[in-house]
């Protein structure tokens, strides 16, 4: 069985290859661990399980230890049925000094001993191979692993699998000797030829003919191949298939099925063959030596005049290229004369420029490169600075996009690919050492100068709405349409990005946001939805418009490339409910919120918290105070933006206890101040009866 090294292993090998010193492997030991998953990986660095779990220690023999190989060592645990009863999930090879050397997981087993009549109990193999640089000679181990020892159901599948690859080299996917296996029609069916073939390196043999029917015309015959166990062996197994494709797969046991079309039948009952057909009728050495044909890079070695009929050729020879006799052989002197007197200087290959001589004569040639090369002087050049002027004229008259002098193309043509600035159609502007400049066109059809300036023009552009750009936001509305839905419209609106502060227009905004969703578009920018928490309502684009809620008021976590704008605020009370407002531009509107009631005036400015009720970026609170009880007299309230009462909004209330209340109010009156200290309001009331207070906030300003 395999086994994991223990980290404390792995060091034990390494000092002990540092100090050429031997290395033991003495016991193992079997353990009960309870809530052990044995699929999970093992840990490495995990110590012995405590003396409580360890269910027994077996000693290993000497004779019990054995190498497969210098590298691999396998150690073996052999309990008779005179031990037990114990159960086990884990066990570990020890080292004789008692570092925990190797582990494996199990699933829970048992170990019975044999008490005749009443249990019958069982024997205990455990085999443990080890694997690591020199284990043979580190552990001192010399005896060769018994055949008990080793796995021979993976030696023998290996086996299997590298004889089928290597017929795979030989006769490829699939290879039919001759007729072998082919469809053919008889009568008014069909059958499969007897013959041999291989598909995928499993070798197919038929000694008779096999009848098939198809299911249905037209249909392709297939044949599905495996190799697969049968007793102590494996075997080729294969059968016909029907259908319109069919492909490679592997089946519920995990065995490997291959699937190849040998044939099609149409319609009309026409066959088709698909095999691929090697002419094979006996050895393969036999089959390719008897291939004929000419083969190009085919030659004989050692070749003499005698063996191609070279041996009587006459002895005369010249050098002189003008000697005219056809019983006299020109030597390569009098070729190289030749040679030269033509000037045959140019090698084999394409020119686009060429020099002949007076007798019209190749003698030269080149293949330039540029416009200078051949020497033209009129076109206009590239890759350099250039001082022509170039003229260019429309080829039609009108005013549509085709109807231009010239044509600027984003960026190695990737249309419908990209839609960033990077690859934006652009116009490079350069004065000397000055800095150079770019003309862009984004995604949009708007002109940027220098990817951060938008070019105005008549039709983009409304000086009034850009004079006071945010006179854009005033038609925003948001407003809750239930405990966990808020409606976000606008007609226009700007988002800006955080890189460049680059400006963008949005029209017609109509998005609905939902709490308690997860993160991202449409949800929150990070984080989880909390209970009594204010969030920022962010509206953002990237290629769509989006929204997303966060605790933040100026740092959304979003791309800094997505165009984004603070559109509003809101709060989930203790329920995690929203509180029911309305926002339109700025300005949000509440359903009236308690702040305190039957509660004595101060008789001095009071710092009084409303962190529940407006959000920290409120610019102004408004809301109503007044008075809940109390007898006949005139009462003063005031709230103000400071304790020096600054902006105080003042009320002169007359009570009278016969008064009837008006939602919980004897007398009231409103308030609206500015926020200086956040979500802090101020107030006082210095009557001397001092009847209690109330008071509500309808609303604020951001």
């Amino acid at each position: 069985m395999g086994a994991v090294i223990t980290l404390a292993g792995e060091s034990l090998i390494a000092r002990r290859h540092a100090d050429s010193a031997g290395l033991k492997v003495s016991r193992f030991i079997f353990a009960n661990v309870p809530g052990l998953d044995p699929n999970t990986p093992v840990d490495r660095a995990a110590p012995k399980p405590p003396a409580e779990q360890i269910v027994n220690v077996h000693e290993i023999p000497a004779e019990h230890a054995g190498y497969v190989n210098p590298n691999q060592v396998v150690y073996s645990a052999q309990i008779g049925s005179d031990v037990g009863d114990w159960d086990f999930n884990w066990i570990g090879l020890e080292t004789i000094e008692g570092v925990l050397f190797a582990v494996a997981y199990v699933p829970l087993q048992q170990k019975r001993r044999n008490i005749p009549p009443l249990q019958i109990g069982n024997n205990l193999t455990r085999n443990f191979l080890l694997a690591f640089d020199g284990a043979s000679a580190l552990t001192g181990i010399t005896i060769d692993a018994s055949t008990w020892q080793h796995d021979f159901t993976l030696r023998l599948a290996g086996i299997d699998e590298r004889e089928r690859l290597s017929n795979r080299d030989v006769y490829g996917r699939a290879c039919f000797f001759g007729s072998s296996l082919q469809v053919e029609k008889v009568s008014n069916g069909y059958q499969l030829k007897s013959g041999t073939a291989y598909v995928e390196g499993i070798r197919l043999q038929r000694s008779t003919v096999l009848a098939i029917v198809p299911p249905a015309l037209p249909s392709t015959v297939w044949l599905d191949v495996a190799l697969q166990r049968e007793l102590s062996d494996v075997a080729p197994r294969w059968q016909v298939v029907f259908g319109a494709a069919q492909s490679d797969y592997v089946d519920s046991a995990g065995v490997q099925h291959y699937c190849v079309a040998i044939a099609d039948i149409q319609s009309s009952g026409i066959l088709v063959d698909r095999r691929s057909i090697e002419p094979i009728t006996g050895p393969l050495v036999a089959h390719f030596a008897a291939r004929v044909g000419n083969y190009e890079f085919l030659r004989a070695r050692a070749t003499t005049k005698a063996d191609v009929g070279l041996g009587n050729l006459p002895n005369a020879k010249t050098d002189d290229p003008q000697t005219n006799d056809k019983e006299v052989l020109a030597s390569s002197v009098a070729v190289r004369s030749l040679y030269d007197e033509l000037h045959i200087d140019s090698q084999p290959g394409s020119y686009f420029k060429v020099e002949i001589n007076e007798r019209g004569q190749v003698v030269g040639g080149s293949t330039p490169t540029t416009v200078d090369g051949f020497g033209i002087t009129d076109a206009l050049k590239v890759g350099k600075t250039s001082q022509q002027k170039p003229s260019l004229a429309s080829p039609s008259v009108g005013n549509t996009y085709s109807d231009v002098a010239i044509e600027i193309r984003e960026a190695q043509e990737t249309a419908g690919k990209h839609s960033d600035l990077l690859h934006a159609p652009a116009i490079g502007f350069h004065w000397g050492s000055r800095v150079a400049k770019r003309l862009a066109m984004d995604w949009n059809g708007d002109l940027l100068w220098n990817e951060s300036g938008k070019i105005w023009h008549s039709d983009n552009l409304n000086l009034a709405e850009q004079a006071c750009p945010q006179r854009l936001q005033q038609d925003i509305q948001i407003a809750s349409i239930s405990n966990t839905q808020i409606r976000v419209h606008a007609g226009e609106i700007v988002l800006k990005r955080a890189t460049d502060s680059r400006p963008k227009l949005i029209v017609g905004l109509d998005l609905t946001l939902t709490t308690g969703a997860g993160v991202g578009e449409n949800k929150l920018d990070t984080g989880a939805w909390t209970a009594s928490t204010w969030y920022y309502l962010w509206v953002c684009f990237s290629d769509h418009p989006y929204w997303v809620a966060s605790t933040s008021s100026n740092a959304p976590a979003v791309p800094a490339t997505a165009y984004r704008a603070l559109a509003g605020c809101f709060r989930l009370d203790a329920t995690s409910a929203v509180v029911p407002f309305l926002q339109q531009g700025g300005d949000i509107s509440l359903r009236p919120q308690l702040v305190f009631t039957n509660v004595y005036p101060p008789a001095n400015y009071t710092a009084l918290s409303l962190a529940s009720l407006i959000p920290p970026i409120a610019r102004t609170a408004r809301g109503v105070i007044g008075s809940n009880g109390g007898g006949n007299f005139y009462a003063e309230r005031s709230v103000a933006a400071d304790p020096s009462g600054l902006g105080a909004c003042y009320l002169n209330i007359f009570a009278a206890s016969n008064q009837a209340q008006l939602d919980g109010y004897i007398a009231a009156g409103p308030w609206n101040v500015p926020i200086i200290t956040p979500q802090t309001v101020y107030w006082y009331g210095p009557d001397t009866v001092n009847p209690e207070g109330r008071m509500h906030v309808c609303g604020y300003q951001i």
